[in-house]
């Protein structure tokens, strides 16, 4: 279903002129992740405000999906799958808000080092294809370009607001945003090793077969 309507909307876009045909499957794919994210998002925003913690979410999954849509990942299977396996996270996520105390003096350097790592291995690695929809050359040289930039981005977002929460300025309430931001990037990031360990299984047990 969402296959179908990527599909739908790119056309549309297409014959408005807007994107090029001939980037058709990369805007199509593109599209399918963010729709799946976004109906995760809206499951999430519910869930959210009926718990209050509406900014913390916001952060967390911005930063998870920004990446997530050009960088990939493990995919569990099916859209359903993976709205219930984002779900299950997004709930651990929820039980760690709740029962970390803030302020609390090592998120800041969990920040950093989450910036670090995390930016550094999405640098790395992505973007990393799912087998169901495997990417063309030109799809890899334009999906690296942009989770590199969206990683930077992300990584250099999360060390200001680390450095700031640290500097005694008064401004602690940016603690738990920073916890949402730097949640997102891990868990984005654990998704894509998960992805590229599936697919060098998966590739290493293809080599043995044949």
């Amino acid at each position: 279903m969402l296959a179908k309507w990527s599909s739908d909307l790119v056309s549309m876009l297409a014959e408005q002129g807007i994107i090029e045909e001939s980037k058709r499957d990369i805007y199509v794919y593109g599209f399918e992740i963010l729709l799946s994210t976004l109906l995760n998002a809206l499951a999430i925003t519910v869930i959210a405000v009926l718990t209050s913690t509406v900014m913390v979410s916001v952060a967390f999954v911005v930063f998870f999906g920004s990446i997530r849509v050009f960088a990939g990942g493990y995919h569990a299977g099916t859209h359903l799958r993976c709205f219930l396996l984002f779900g299950a996270i997004y709930i651990i996520f929820l039980l760690a808000v709740y029962n970390l105390p803030v302020p609390h003096p090592h998120i800041s350097y969990a920040g950093i080092i989450s910036a670090l790592l995390c930016g550094g291995t999405i640098w790395a690695l992505a973007p990393v294809e799912d087998d169901n929809r495997p990417l063309t050359a030109l799809e890899r040289v334009t999906f690296r370009r942009k989770s590199r930039a969206i990683a930077l981005f992300q990584a250099v977002i999360i060390l200001l607001a680390a450095l700031v929460t640290m500097s005694g300025w008064g401004l602690r309430w940016l603690e738990p945003l920073l916890f949402g931001m730097s949640a997102g990037i891990i868990t984005a990031t654990i998704s894509l090793v998960a992805g590229a360990i599936k697919n060098r299984d998966r590739s290493s047990t293809v080599h043995l077969v044949n």
